[in-house]
């Protein structure tokens, strides 16, 4: 009987150790993953040697993209429609109206600025962010990268898709591939004296792809 009590009284013990174990760890997951806290403001500066990494700052949703126009003027996207701006000494929480997860973010300025979601389109006009654009053609048209010359001239990449963006409206070219894109970049393709051909790098899960936007329309080079 003595033998039992012991054994007993020493589970005990260790059940009492495992949760003193548990709580410290706690303790420090708290301070090291919530120290900085909402009033914490990175250096934005260039020159800054170290940066410290935070937790949630300012929310806890996964971020897919970032753009910016400066310093003071920096645009991130997430899941569950998570948008916030850093203004260059603090952050803060944008409504963006929807819960749809954003992939990606680019713009021409604070006041004209895009995301993309799974098939949507959103545009932030410098007071609200609205859906401007619904890709309906097929079901999962995974839309993500975004990347234009211009607020006339925007393109926007998913699985086999490419959406072209005029300054009025939306249209679907032909880029002779089922892959997906997940990355845009070109330059204008407007020169002095006339229209240039465009040429946009994309990458794919399988391949890497050239895609020449000419003025007549695109054609795609994949190597």
């Amino acid at each position: 009987m003595a033998t039992a009590v012991l054994s007993m009284r020493g589970k005990a013990n260790v059940k009492k150790l495992h949760f003193i174990v548990i709580f410290i760890m706690l303790l420090v997951l708290m301070v090291v993953g919530f120290g900085c806290g909402q009033g914490y403001n990175p250096d934005p500066s260039p020159s800054a040697r170290s940066i410290t990494w935070c937790h949630p700052l300012p929310q806890g949703n996964s971020l897919r993209g970032i753009w910016g126009s400066s310093l003071s003027d920096i645009f991130v996207v997430g899941d569950y429609g998570s948008v916030a701006h850093y203004n260059g000494s603090a952050w803060s929480l944008m409504d963006s109206g929807t819960t749809e997860s954003f992939w990606s973010v680019w713009g021409t300025g604070g006041n004209n600025v895009y995301a993309t979601t799974d098939n949507q389109v959103y545009h932030y006009n410098g007071s609200n962010w609205q859906k401007i654009y619904e890709y309906t053609a097929i079901e999962s048209p995974h839309l993500n990268p975004i990347w234009g010359s211009s607020a006339s001239d925007i393109f926007v990449g998913g699985a086999g898709v490419m959406l072209h963006y005029n300054g009025t409206a939306w249209a679907t070219m032909e880029i002779g591939t089922e892959l997906y894109i997940t990355a845009i970049w070109g330059t204008s393709n407007q020169k002095a004296g006339g229209q240039q051909p465009m040429m946009s790098m994309c990458s794919t899960a399988a391949l890497r792809c050239i895609i020449l936007m000419e003025p007549v329309g695109p054609k795609a080079a994949l190597a």
